[in-house]
Order: structure tokens, then sequence, then C-alpha cells
């Protein structure tokens, strides 16, 4: 029995080595068990069988990407002392920020982000700042800053106010996370900068071990949230999202046993041995290894391990055809998927026919004298819409380069013998269809129809018959919308190529007289107006002060009074009496615009007529919104409250207006606020000299408060006992510290204490070189922790 089967195999193999069936058995896409006959079945293929299983029986098998994950050899570039941030890093508790602000303001944190995700800002308040972007950070930190100090950011141009903004990552926590599974050394492991990725993690504990999986890895974190890592993603198509690249205290990282393997070799873009996930299909795994070489068969082989009736194995050998539709074809573990060379000899025994033209494109067997109409037929013949004007042979010379033939289908199939060409072996002939010479034909329909689109253009395709299906016109109502005196057809003239008008009238062809039945061509555009288009193109516009302002359509006599009517009528603080109207009129020949002044309160200005394109302008009185003007003084002055705004008032006026400042009014912490934002002033400068620029003119709107005079120092941050300490004149910070309790040993960022004064502006209070600076009454001493100390 072994000698007939091993005879059949032979036989079948030297069949298949002379071509004899090379176009048959792999036009479709389902496999074909090689013991159903087909041609497939060859020595090769045992053999290629029996390396199969020896090779998914090796202790170690080295899976595609798994060198990558095996050790620490990637990472071990990575310098853990710098803390590159990227944009994208994915800031958390603990990690410090540095705000440095340059020009008119000088202010300097480093701060750190507290264990509730929020920064701290002096005099801004706190951001929320955990799990978000550096660069989306940044952002929110400009926009805090810029609400208190308005004058001098501009969060839309942080490098364009008077004032620079320049914010950086300085000291990174690092990440503590969990892996186990299949790792070399499976436990807690410490990420000391931004290389968090989950990469840096399996590497940290030593690398993948045993047969672990590298497309199936878990990341669990700590919100519960689960996401898988593939290696393949990352490796094939650059794929690394957030969550993944950037991992946070108590993530875990579970590295499972592998899943289904298979192998592919030969003819293949990256050959190896490849795991794959459940539900991928024979096209996702070819997705995978690149594709097949330019000198591979167009035939796909999977050798599959089956299991026989008395408990041993066998082999199922299918076929696919490389060019068909894979991407339902199962693979099962221990699958081998084999790509052959093109045999030479084969190669050199084999003509094309290509093209949408031809029914069954592929490559066929060479016979001596065949023809271009041979060919044909073996290929099931051609389309309807071939182009029969021309066909190409691309011809391949003993010397590999290649030669272009035209020829014309028409004579071919005539069987005219200067046309109808005996073929060469390497020929590739190829059938074009109309749509590949002519360009997709199609006339479009647009406008006011019910349809509007794209239409397959044919010969003989008139103007009637294409409104009759498409256009919804034979609805009447719909009709009597329409601009039935004229419709055009836009068409680029083939000479010129400019674009012509072709008027119909559109009436008429509905109607029936097929004098306006006007033969279409390739690429027409066919518009339809609505009605309402075509007449309501006269308006006016009015803007300012009426309560609906716009364009509206200029009726016949339509009046001045009319269209304030139609606008919903004057606002409250109109001015009635100096209407302006923007007229179009001519001068020496050109055309000008001229200012008309209608008084609305007399019977002529509500009745003068309006013309086209009038642009009309009802003006604000200009005492309207100055008389509900209005500014806010409060705090330790005689007489808080609301006064009426006058031009021109200055800090200095609106206080004697409040009756001047009461005893004991804190002029130093006065506090101004300008659309609603904090603004830094010197109120005391503003009171002794009044032509200084600190003395500044009021806006409406203005607030101020002045607040009770403060005989303290508050000092907060790493003290021993945070409180507010009684002013004493002529002393430094060290003198509030100390009365504070003093620094918290190894907590505290001595150097980086600051002095907020009343006014608001912000200095250091320690220096190393030079005598530390009074402070004043009512300041803020704030004393940073050092990150990871609090």
């Amino acid at each position: 029995m072994l000698f007939v089967f091993v005879f059949l195999v032979i036989s079948v193999n030297i069949l298949a080595e002379a071509g004899s069936t090379a176009s048959t058995g792999v036009a479709g896409n389902t496999g074909a068990n090689i013991n159903q006959g087909e041609s497939s079945g060859d020595i090769k293929a045992e053999l290629a069988y029996k390396d199969n299983l020896k090779y998914f029986n090796k202790k170690k098998i080295d899976v595609i990407g798994s060198n990558f994950l095996r050790g620490k050899s990637y990472f071990s570039t990575v310098d853990e002392k710098k803390t590159t941030v990227q944009p994208d890093y994915l800031l958390k508790p603990g990690d410090e920020i540095v705000i440095d602000v340059w020009g008119d303001l000088g202010l300097h944190y480093n701060l750190a982000i507290n264990d509730e995700g929020f920064l701290v800002i002096p005099k801004a308040g706190r951001v929320s700042l955990n799990g978000v972007s550096f660069n989306e950070a940044k952002k929110k930190i400009i926009n805090k800053l810029a609400d208190v100090y308005s004058f001098y950011i501009d969060p839309k141009k942080p490098g364009a106010g008077k004032a620079i903004v320049d914010i950086a990552v300085g000291k990174i926590t690092g990440v503590h996370a969990y892996v186990t599974g299949e790792v070399v050394k499976p436990g807690s492991v410490k990420l000391k900068d931004t290389y968090s990725s989950i990469l840096a993690a399996i590497s940290k504990s030593g690398g993948i071990a045993g047969k672990a999986s590298v497309r199936n890895i878990k990341l669990k974190k700590i919100d519960g949230k689960e996401y898988v890592f593939d290696l393949y993603n990352f490796l094939f198509k650059g794929s690394l999202p957030p969550e993944l690249k950037y991992l946070n205290d108590g993530d875990m990282v579970f590295v499972p046993m592998r899943g289904k393997l298979v192998n592919v070799t030969g003819s293949v873009y990256r050959p190896g041995l490849y795991e794959i996930r459940d539900n991928e299909k024979l096209s996702d795994l070819i997705a995978l290894f690149g594709g097949l070489l330019p000198n591979a068969m167009k035939k796909i082989k999977i050798l599959r391990i089956k299991a026989d009736s008395e408990g041993g194995s066998g082999q199922e050998i299918l076929l696919f055809n490389a060019e068909g539709d894979l991407s339902k074809i199962n693979l099962e573990d221990g699958d081998t998927i084999i790509v052959n060379d093109m045999p030479k000899k084969k190669l050199l025994n084999l003509v094309y026919a290509e093209g949408a033209g031809i029914k069954t494109p592929g490559e066929y067997n060479y016979i001596n004298g065949m023809t271009i109409k041979d060919l044909i037929g073996k290929a099931n013949g051609i389309y309807p819409d071939v182009y029969y004007d021309r066909v190409d042979i691309v011809r391949t010379n003993k010397d590999f380069t290649t030669k272009v033939l035209n020829l014309n289908l028409n004579k071919i199939l005539e069987g005219n013998p200067g046309f109808n060409i005996k073929l060469q072996p390497l020929d590739r002939v190829i059938f074009y269809s109309n749509d590949d010479m002519r360009g997709n034909q199609y006339v479009s329909l647009e406008g006011h129809v019910k349809k509007p689109g794209k239409y397959r253009y044919h010969d003989n395709l008139s103007l009637y018959d294409l409104l009759i299906a498409n256009s919804g016109l034979t609805d009447l109502g719909y009709r009597r919308e329409t601009y039935l005196s004229q419709a055009n057809i836009i068409r680029r003239n083939a000479k010129t190529q400019k674009l012509e008008t072709i008027p119909f009238d559109l009436g008429k062809l509905l109607n029936g007289d097929m004098n306006e039945n006007i033969p279409l061509q390739n690429r027409d555009v066919v518009k339809i107006y609505s009605l309402k288009n075509m007449y309501r193109n006269n308006f006016v516009t009015i803007v300012g002060e009426v309560k609906k302002p716009g364009k509206y359509q200029l009726d016949e006599n339509m009046n001045l009074n009319a269209l304030i009517i139609e606008s919903g009528g004057f606002k409250d603080d109109a001015m009635s009496d100096s209407i302006e109207i923007g007229r179009k009129a001519e001068k020496n020949g050109n055309t000008i615009k001229k200012v008309i002044d209608i008084d609305y309160n007399i019977p002529s200005g509500r009745d003068y007529p309006l013309q086209k394109d009038d642009y009309i302008i009802v003006k604000s009185e200009p005492y309207a919104k100055l008389n509900k003007a209005s500014i806010i003084i409060g705090g330790e002055v005689r007489k808080p409250g609301t006064y009426n705004y006058t031009v021109g008032e200055r800090i200095d006026g609106l206080i004697r207006k409040a009756g001047g400042l009461k005893p004991g009014a804190f002029i130093d912490g006065a506090e101004f606020y300008r659309d609603g934002k904090l603004a830094i002033i010197d109120l005391d400068a503003a009171l002794k000299d009044t032509k200084s620029n600190s003395n500044f003119v009021l806006y409406p709107g203005d607030k101020l408060n002045i607040p009770k005079l403060n005989n303290f120092v508050d000092v907060k941050g790493a003290v021993v006992v945070p409180s507010k300490i009684l002013y004493k004149e002529g002393e430094d910070a060290s003198y509030y510290i100390d009365k504070a309790g003093g620094y918290i040993e190894k907590s505290a960022e001595k150097y980086e204490t600051k002095i907020i004064n009343p006014k608001g502006y912000v200095e250091d209070a320690i220096n190393r070189f030079l005598p530390n600076p009074e402070v004043s009454m009512g300041s803020t001493i704030n004393v940073p922790v050092k990150p990871g100390k609090e």
C-alpha cells in the first residue's frame, strides 16, 4: 500500500511539473483537500508536512516578536536619569511642574501635583492635572494664570503678552506597577522616569519566559479598566496608545500563555512562526507577514495536522487562490502556510490575460502557435462593455526588457492575421473596458430636483428621459415651486476646454415639446432652479439697534417703516432721528456708496422708499449706554456701593466720591477687577501721586475693594506649624518661619520659599548670597514641599 501511495504522489508531482493543469483548481476561494484529487499534493508538500510536525514538536520555538520582549536588550539605551517629557505624557500625583513667567511679571514656582491630582498655584488656585497629557496641562495652567494676571498674560498667545509663560516638567515620581504571568521575574517593578510603557514594565521584569503570548498581554488599570497589548500592532503598525505608553501606580500587567501558532514559509516578505488570535483569518495573517514576494506563485497551501480515527495524526492540505477573498478562511493551531516560488520552467510557459474587459483574468499555459483569440477563448470571453478599439500586449524580450504592442480588438475577433498575432511565453495581454478608456461616463442632475446626483450615461440618453425619471417634476405641486422659464446644461467644450451654458425651456419640455429635448453628452451637468431663488433676489439689510437685524426681502413699494416693523421694531437704546441708509450710486462712471441720513420721527422719514441692496444702520443713542454705566467700590471706604460711571474718572476720584478711606484701610491689599478678572494695582502710588500711571482711568464695570488692615503674615507649606504671625517691621522671612516652628526637616524646599506681598507681587524669600528681603504687612510666605515628600 505504501508503494502505491508513493507512486501516486510521484505521478501527481510529474503532472504538476509538466504544467498541464496550471490554471485549474485555484480559481475559487475554497480550500481543497489533497485527498480529494487536487493536483497540489506533491512530494514537497509531504516533506513539508513532516518538517511541520518536527517544527511544532520543538521544545523552544522562536515566535515572531518573542525576542523583542525577551530580556532587557531593547531598553538598555534608556537613560533613567533624564526626564525628557513627550507632549502626550500623562501626569500623575507627585510629578513636579516648573512654572516660570518672564517679562513684566516675574514668577517662578516648583510645584508638585498633590495626592488628589491637583496643582495648587499661588494666587491663581488649583488645577486638576491627574491623567492629563503634558501638552493639555500647559494650556490649563496658562488659562489659570491668565485669569489672575490678565494684564500680563494672553492665554491665546502666551508668547505675545507682556509676560511670557514657560512650563516644564521637573522631577518625575516614577511608577510602581506589577508584572505577572509568563515573565522571568514576576512581581513589582519600579519605572523611574517617563519611559513607563507596558514594554518597559515587561523589560524590568526580565522579559517574557517560556511559552508566553506576544499578542494577548493584559493591562488592568487601577480604576478597573482593562486593555489588551498586541505586540504585532506595535511592531508592524507603530501603534502604542497612551494607556499602554504611560502606566500608573498599581497597574497590573499579566502575560498569559501564548495562543495558536502558525508557521509561514516560502516566498513571503516575513516568513516565521506567528501567534494568531481567535477569529483571525488567512487575510489577517497575510497582512502580518507583509504579503507575497513578486516571484511567488499565486497559490497558498495550508498544511493542517489532523487526528485520525486511530488516535494518531494525519495531514490535510488546502489550496487557495492568493488573489481571491481570503477573509473567511479560518486558521487552526499548528497550521503551516506555504507559498512556493514560481518554477522557472513553468514561468517560461505562461501567458497572462489581464484587465477589466476579460471575463476570467489570470495565468494560462502557453501552447505553441497560440493566438490572442485562443487566449480569449481560454479566459471565457470578453465583457459586452469591452473597449474594441485597443488591446495591448506587454512582451518580455530575451534580455527581460519589455515592449508594448497596440492592436485592434475588432480586427482580432474578425480573425485578421495582422492583428490576431501569435503569442510568446510571458506575454501579458490587457483587455480594457469602456470606462477604462473613456473614463467613468455619467451626467449630473443638480438644483431644485428630488433626486440630485450622478447618473450613468449611455448613448442616446435624452434630457427628457433624465428629468422624467429623476427630477420629481411630475409632481405638480413640486413643479409649481420650480422656475420653468429656463434651465441650463453646463457642458465642457471638447476643443476649447471651456465651460458652455446651453439653456432650454423647462416648462415646454415637460409639456411635451420635443424641440427642447436636447441630446446629452458624457459629463453634462443639468441644473434646475427654484422659483423662490430666482425671484427672491432683491434684498435690503438692517443692522444695529433693532430686535431682529438681518437681510430682508425687498417687497414692492417697501418703505423704511415697513422694514422697521418687519425687523421687530427698535431696541430701547435706538437713535431713531438719525438712521443711515447706505445706497449704491454712480459717479463719473464709477459705482460708489452714498449715505442718506433719515429722521424716522417725521412722516417723510417713515415713508422713505427703499431700494435693492440698501444697507440700513440704526445707531445707538450715545447717552444710553453711558447712562447705564456704573462702577463699584467696596470695603474700607465711608460710602461703599455702586456709582454712576463718568468718562475720564480715575481711582482717586472714585475714592473721593465714596467719602474717602476709613481709618485702618489696608491700601496695599486693595483688589481691583476688570472684566471680572483680578488685576495687580499699586493704590498707594496712585493716591500719593495722582498724575502717575498708577492712577489710571476707570472703565464701566470696574470693581475696587479695599480690605481692613492686616497685621499678620501668613506662613504656609512645609513648616512645623503653618499659622498667621503678627507682623514686625523690618523682619525677613526667616523671622516668621522660626515663629512657625521652622522648616520641616527633609521635606521643605528652603531655597524655593516665596513671598507674595499684598499687591500680588512674588519674590524669593531666601537668598544664598544676598540679604533676604523684608516682609511687608499682610504678605504670605509659602514654603513648598519637596516632590514625593507630601
